[in-house]
């Protein structure tokens, strides 16, 4: 079976203990990576595991998983075999024919065999001597056991427990016992199941890699959003950061229409309806100041980003593209009428430079790209009357992590040149950073990450000006 004892041996006696308490180690690397998984996906779950675990006094099972430490008996057991060998009936004997008062039975027994057929002798001999007791045999080498055995575990967890952490249990699945599972059909299930969890958050953190997870993530986002508000608050779902439970709807919106869940000719009827419907008969973000401290902060220094960061996961979306210029252009010019200072205007007024003229350089029909114009235009007069801004800054604006009062302003300069020039100075700083713009990860750790203004400026510049599509 690929295994070797598992203790030292006591003098010449040693091997023949060893068969006797029947606690042996799998030396195959398959038998190996198997144990790892199921000890990975128990951890996620939850659970302590042991590996060689004793079950009375006289055997061991490969894995199991219990409540706590100090556990007298496991609530699963999980037995792997290379093959279905002639000893496997004994590693189902030795905990299911055991009476009762030398060991508490698990709830359930998971046996695993890596190679062989579904339809072989053995393993049908189990099946019809065990199957009525809380047990299965599952031949890995059939293409939907791995998804089987999966299933049947979260079933067996919601037994003993109504949560689960999404994000473990995803990083669970990257191993080779896993292949073929799709982890996103396992947490859809989990969730099928009643099995509580931030879903929300988890799935938002695995689309920072992974543009796939944007979906699960979307049909997340939709359905808390249609749950009666009592529903809504009993759930667990959260981004877990101040930063993604203030005004998270603009990048919430960009990223679905990043995934293809708004189409874009339907994307400035969403985020018009966001914008209109949330803020109480006012804009969701606009020039209302003196509403708090904290709303001034965000919509003189926070919202910007924000519109950065939809416009580069929207790149690709000309519509949707032109409705968040048009509304950036309006935030400044509403500004301006609200007497606020050049200076306080100057983050909006950079940003919407950047964002005007990454739209310029996009595919796009003349409306689209004659509202460029007029926001560039826009936003360079505003920035002249606040001193110019040095080539420095245009590239490194300042982010958000200051009070208010410590904020000088832009130091003074030369201000904008056109937009084609701009795009220029932007391709340096791309091809000077490490890595690919990303507008999914920004967007993902302003919504996850209470720090994530200390990102430096010169990815979110990159990404509003080449985030396209991920390879």
């Amino acid at each position: 079976m690929g295994r070797r004892c598992g203790r030292p041996p006591v003098g010449d006696r040693g091997p023949r203990v060893c068969a006797l308490l029947g606690q042996v180690e799998h030396t195959l690397p398959g038998g190996q990576q198997a144990i790892s998984a199921v000890v990975a996906l128990g951890r996620a779950l939850g659970y302590v595991t042991r590996t060689e675990h004793p079950v009375g006094r006289r055997a061991a099972v490969d894995v199991s998983w219990s409540g706590h430490a100090d556990a007298k008996a496991p609530l699963f057991v999980f037995e792997v075999e290379s093959t279905a060998s002639a000893g496997m009936a004994n590693n189902a004997l030795k905990v299911l024919g055991t009476p009762n008062e030398a060991l508490a039975k698990p709830l359930f027994f998971f046996h695993l065999v890596l190679t062989g057929k579904a339809d072989n002798e053995r393993v049908a001999a189990l099946r019809s001597q065990w199957g009525r007791h809380n047990y299965r045999v599952y031949t890995m080498s059939d293409g939907a056991a791995a998804r089987l055995l999966l299933f049947d575990v979260l079933e067996q967890h919601r037994r003993v427990y109504d949560g689960v952490d999404p994000l473990a249990v995803a990083d669970a699945l990257g191993g080779s016992l896993w292949v073929g599972v799709d982890a996103r059909d396992a947490l859809a299930e989990a969730d099928r199941l009643g099995l509580r969890g931030n879903y929300l958050q988890g799935y938002l953190l695995l689309a920072g890699d992974d543009d796939q997870w944007l979906a699960s993530w979307g049909t997340r986002l939709r359905a808390l959003a249609a749950m009666p508000e009592p529903v809504r608050r009993e759930q667990a779902d959260d981004y877990d950061s101040a930063s993604g439970r203030y005004v998270p709807g603009l990048i919430e919106r960009a990223l679905l229409v990043r995934a293809g869940q708004i189409a874009d000719a339907d994307g400035p009827a969403e985020l018009e309806r966001w914008q209109a419907g949330e803020g109480y008969g006012l804009r969701t973000i606009g020039p209302h100041f003196g509403l708090s401290r904290d709303y001034d902060y965000f919509v003189l220094l926070v919202a910007p980003l924000h519109f950065a960061v939809a416009s580069a996961l929207c790149s690709a979306a000309p519509a949707t593209s032109r409705w968040l210029v048009d509304e950036l252009a309006g935030l400044l010019a509403g500004m301006a009428r609200q007497g606020v200072q050049p200076r306080w205007r100057a983050p909006t007024a950079l940003w919407l430079a950047h964002i005007a003229s990454a739209a310029l350089a996009q595919p796009s029909d003349d409306a689209v790209k004659t509202a460029a114009r007029a926001a560039y235009e826009a936003a360079a007069a505003s920035l002249a009357d606040a001193g110019g801004a040095s080539p420095e800054q245009l590239m490194r604006p300042t982010m958000p992590t200051f009070d208010l009062e410590d904020w000088a302003g832009p130091a003074g300069g030369p201000g904008l040149p056109g937009p084609a020039a701009l795009r220029a100075l932007a391709d340096g700083v791309a091809a000077a950073l490490d890595d690919r713009p990303d507008p999914p990860r920004l967007a993902v750790a302003m919504l996850t990450r209470e720090e994530w203004a200390r990102i430096p400026a010169e990815e979110f510049v990159a990404a509003v000006h080449f985030g396209g599509p991920r390879a």
